[in-house]
């Protein structure tokens, strides 16, 4: 049940100097046509927060949690190399005193230059042997120092990123003769059938916007940016290939969100068309189903 606000909100129509009280139109909103704003299964409570705004951009920092997991890119010939090569920009997530294992072989990192840990091979009673195959998985084990020893930092800056603010307009324009004509189906008269119809269209573009919306300005023009346009890599292209959406993708996409340190999603946003039946790894009966490719209603946005 919507809650009725402390101070209800009012306007006026200043061509005809009539008071509007539109508190109870904004709650006309049918929050199962807007998952982002309105929530599904969430009692109502929207998925993207709100927060009042004073300028037209608004700015936030961004800090990445490093996962202590990795790959080589290089091999180990043999069992007496202390050099371990990973991948591009992924050694900062080591620092000396830190327990590694490759394979079934553990190794204490003694040092970090880029992306190349010094290590002391058969550590922790384990067997050094040769890793011959580029990509294999570096798993971080935490530090292992004497007690009382403190480890290396690991820090890594914030980025800054930010967005522009939007403002939605609408123009309802009603006869004070159709405002006070009684109509069959609508116990409030037109205006608040138009209220509601306006202020549905404006919360399915913010939605839209919200998913969709490139960042831009140009003088006093600007327009907000979206999770499209923010969200850049583990993407599934399928909007474009035209494929069904597959248990397979959305299971590799959860070990990914997994080995960035997340938790595995509850949710996922696709297009209403790229989703086909997918099957519940639980109890194999079928989760969701999508109408047909062509019909109305595909591109609408899926939860």
């Amino acid at each position: 049940m919507a809650e009725t606000a402390t101070n209800p909100l009012d306007s006026t129509h200043l061509a005809v100097e009539t008071p509007v009280n539109i508190d109870t139109a904004i709650y006309m909103l049918n929050p199962d046509d807007l998952p982002m704003m309105g929530g599904v299964n969430s009692d109502g409570y929207p998925l993207v927060g709100r927060k009042p705004v004073d300028q037209t951009v608004f700015y936030w920092l961004q800090d990445e949690f490093l996962v202590p997991r990795t790959t080589t890119a290089a091999s180990m010939a043999d069992a007496v190399g202390t050099s371990v090569v990973v991948a591009v920009d992924q050694g900062e997530r080591f620092a000396a005193g830190d327990l590694i294992l490759i394979q079934n072989e553990a190794m204490l990192i003694t040092g970090v230059s880029n992306d190349t840990l010094t290590v002391t091979r058969g550590a922790a009673g384990t067997t050094a042997v040769a890793h011959t195959v580029i990509g294999t998985e570096v798993i971080g084990l935490g530090t292992m120092l004497a007690e009382g020893a403190i480890g290396d930092e690991q820090f890594t800056g914030r980025t800054k990123l930010f967005n522009y603010t939007k403002i939605w307009t609408s123009k309802i324009s009603i006869t004070r003769t159709g405002r006070a004509i009684p109509k069959y189906g609508m116990p409030g008269g037109e205006l608040p059938r138009q209220t509601m119809k306006v202020l549905l269209a404006e919360g399915v573009n913010m939605e839209q916007t919200l998913l969709y919306g490139p960042r831009f300005q140009s003088g006093s023009v600007r327009h907000t940016g979206g999770l499209n346009y923010f969200l850049t890599t583990n993407r599934i292209a399928n909007g474009v290939s035209g494929d069904w959406l597959t248990v397979n993708q959305i299971e590799d996409q959860q070990q990914r969100v997994y080995d960035a340190g997340g938790m595995s999603p509850t949710s996922s946003a696709t297009q209403v068309c790229s989703g086909r039946s997918t099957t519940s790894r639980r109890t194999g009966s079928p989760r969701s189903r999508s109408p047909t490719p062509g019909v109305a209603g595909c591109g609408r946005p899926s939860w």
